[in-house]
């Protein structure tokens, strides 16, 4: 048998098949990556700000506990570790700062927060 003087295109189609599943993948690799980071960041951010309501919350003397142990308690309950805590209960004022821990390839995310009578 003899090929056409232009060659064959057979095949073709499938190279190009190919390039848009392996596009397609990366694609949505991207896409779980970045939702990854945003989900992160905000449970972060909601831990610290828990937590520092309760720190609050605590110096009011509403609930007889200390306000770091307070917000330490209240970030473990939402996946955090308190690695900072001021407790002013003379401006009843609390700042945490929490970290969350990320599976790889992220790194910790941390966050921080402020609560207190408004003062």
């Amino acid at each position: 048998m003899t090929q056409p003087a232009g060659g064959t295109e057979d095949g073709s189609a499938s190279v190009l098949v190919i390039a848009l599943a392996v596009s397609a993948f990366f694609l949505a690799a991207l896409i779980v990556l970045l939702g990854t980071a945003a989900t992160l960041n905000a449970r972060a951010a909601t831990a610290a700000d828990l937590a520092a309501l309760a720190a609050a919350q605590a110096l009011t003397g509403h609930t007889g506990e200390d306000a770091c142990d307070a917000a330490e308690r209240i970030a473990e309950r939402n996946g955090a570790t308190l690695t900072g805590c001021i407790a002013r209960p003379d401006l009843v004022r609390a700042g945490v700062t929490v970290e969350v821990t990320a599976p790889s390839p992220f790194e910790p995310v941390t966050a921080e927060a402020v609560a207190g009578d408004g003062r």
